[in-house]
């Protein structure tokens, strides 16, 4: 959702013109239905937000996690050829595996 702030300016507009009071539990749920599924679910995780701040923050911290993600992704993709290249098994046991380990008695 790259446009969050243009959703939340015009939220906010509608709610004081319609004579909502913000921050409500039904405008909270009014707003949280507004968005995609994907944010509602980050928004709602662990502690849920009871406050309209805490959920607008929440929204925010979501969105700016997104997008970073996506244009991690996208830098990552540009044209560029995959140079991964998964490591090589080099492990090859020592002639000495098979040795017994000393015993250590107690005292």
């Amino acid at each position: 959702m790259p446009d969050i702030d243009t959703y939340v300016a015009e939220f906010e507009k509608l709610v004081r013109k319609s004579g909502y009071m913000l921050g409500s539990k039904e405008m909270n749920q009014h707003f949280i239905t507004g968005l995609p599924m994907a944010m509602t679910k980050d928004i709602l995780k662990d502690p849920e937000p009871t406050t309209y701040p805490e959920m607008l923050q929440k929204t925010l911290a979501s969105v700016h996690a997104k997008q970073t993600i996506w244009a991690l992704y996208k830098r990552g993709n540009q044209n560029q050829p995959n140079t991964y290249h998964p490591p090589q098994n080099t492990w090859c046991p020592q002639q000495n595996f098979n040795q017994q380990r000393p015993t250590i008695l107690p005292d």
